[in-house]
């Protein structure tokens, strides 16, 4: 029988527990089969939801996931999209950033976003330089769990994203990563 999801949780801080719990979490993380669920702290209710969003199918079906679990525990669901500058984490590929102002690029992506998703107000885009600044957005939000999609099984050292890599060893809130193929 296969699982549908895998919970790993966080037991201690030292280092060696530390390289341990992120070896099997990149190692269940990569083979991108079931959604896995990082737990560095006790999760006792989730009323709000965030989804790390762009435009990619990873995405998207992470926020469709994220809209079953909102639906069976009563919680809120939103994206959150960070647009940074080229070169930084969250350069938006759909839309051109030199030739818009800021606000523009932000209204525009927000748009996009809404459209893919066919869903409006459940998205909000702001400006964020590095992967570290979903985090920080999601916090202020008061998000509960934090929502990423991971990309189909293609070369192991791309299919995660940066985003994903440097949240699931980092993040100190629940992240529940969820493979491009899951259908919840």
């Amino acid at each position: 029988m296969k699982s549908r999801l895998v919970l790993l949780g966080q037991r201690g801080t030292d280092a060696l527990e530390a390289l341990a719990r992120g070896g099997l979490a990149r190692y269940l993380l990569h083979r991108g089969e079931v959604p896995v669920l990082l737990l560095p702290r006790a999760l006792k209710a989730v009323r709000r939801i965030a989804v790390g969003l762009d435009d990619s199918p990873a995405s998207l079906s992470a926020f469709r996931v994220a809209e079953a679990w909102g639906r069976a525990l009563g919680a809120e669901v939103f994206g959150l999209h960070l647009v940074s500058g080229q070169g930084g984490c969250c350069f938006p590929t759909y839309l051109d950033p030199e030739g818009l102002a800021l606000t523009e690029v932000l209204a525009q992506a927000k748009a996009h976003l809404e459209q893919l998703l066919k869903a409006t107000g459940v998205v909000e885009v702001s400006k964020g330089d590095e992967e570290l600044d979903l985090l920080r957005l999601a916090k202020a939000r008061e998000a509960d769990l934090l929502v990423l999609g991971s990309k189909a099984k293609s070369t192991w050292r791309h299919r995660l994203g940066r985003m994903v890599e440097v949240l699931s060893s980092q993040s100190s809130m629940p992240l529940l990563v969820v493979p491009e193929a899951t259908v919840w």
